[in-house]
């Protein structure tokens, strides 16, 4: 097993242990493969 270091603005982890702004979130979430379940609001 190798160990690295990945710097905080590249690292989708932080999602589920900190507290992000909602683009970091957004960002994380894309690079992860998760999408919203839920219909938009488009009414």
């Amino acid at each position: 097993m190798d160990i690295y270091k990945v710097d905080g603005k590249q690292n989708p982890a932080d999602m589920f242990t900190k507290a992000l702004p909602k683009d970091s979130l957004t960002r994380y979430c894309q690079q992860i493969g998760m999408t919203n379940a839920l219909p938009s609001d488009s009414s």
